[in-house]
């Protein structure tokens, strides 16, 4: 998240969890691939980074979105 975007929600009191935002943004990532054609096609996926990986394995497992350093 940009810094002042993270800015402008704390200060209106608004706690962010950068974490679930990048999930998020990971999931639409994926949806808007072939998934969502009408007749769906397999998509192979490759995700280098441990974070995002993590985080996408978190949601998979329904587990809560938190990601451990």
């Amino acid at each position: 998240m940009k810094p002042f975007e993270k800015q402008f929600f704390e200060d209106a009191g608004v706690k962010v969890n950068e974490d679930l935002l990048a999930v998020s943004d990971l999931l639409q990532w994926i949806w808007r691939s072939a998934i969502r054609k009408s007749e769906a096609e397999p998509i192979n996926i490759y995700i280098p980074s441990l974070r995002m990986r993590t985080l996408l394995y978190q949601w998979l497992n329904n587990e809560e979105i938190k990601f451990k350093k």
